[in-house]
């Protein structure tokens, strides 16, 4: 996501994600988000704050009217964890193939190995 515009004459700010440690990030996120102190911290107990260890909740349904930034604040939290994730939008997805697609591509690394084109392959 890129970062969001600057007033007149001064830079840019750099995305959430390079600025400091975890918490200073989460901090970040919170006064950019006033009022959503609870959930973020729900979302960092869920997600769990080491990025090359599980995850509590492997995989969350996050749900809500538009505009209330719902993706901003999941999306801020898990870049903030440096946790890999993919985002899926189900209303838009007929089948479960369409969602595994969905993830696989998503995650998949800049080179794909040829199993993993393979299995791409296979679920047309």
């Amino acid at each position: 996501m890129p970062p969001a515009p600057a007033p007149r004459g001064l830079p840019p700010r750099p995305p959430l994600r390079r600025r400091g440690g975890v918490r200073a990030r989460l901090a970040e996120l919170k006064r950019e988000w006033p009022c959503r102190d609870r959930q973020i911290d729900e979302l960092v107990a869920l997600v769990g704050s080491d990025p090359d260890g599980d995850a509590a909740c492997p995989y969350a349904v996050v749900c809500g009217p538009p505009s209330t930034g719902k993706s901003t604040v999941v999306g801020g939290v898990l870049r903030a964890l440096g946790r890999r994730h993919a985002w899926v939008p189900l209303l838009s997805c007929e089948t479960d193939e369409q969602v595994f697609r969905s993830i696989l591509l998503q995650l998949a690394p800049a080179n794909p190995t040829d199993q993993l084109a393979q299995a791409l392959v296979s679920c047309r």
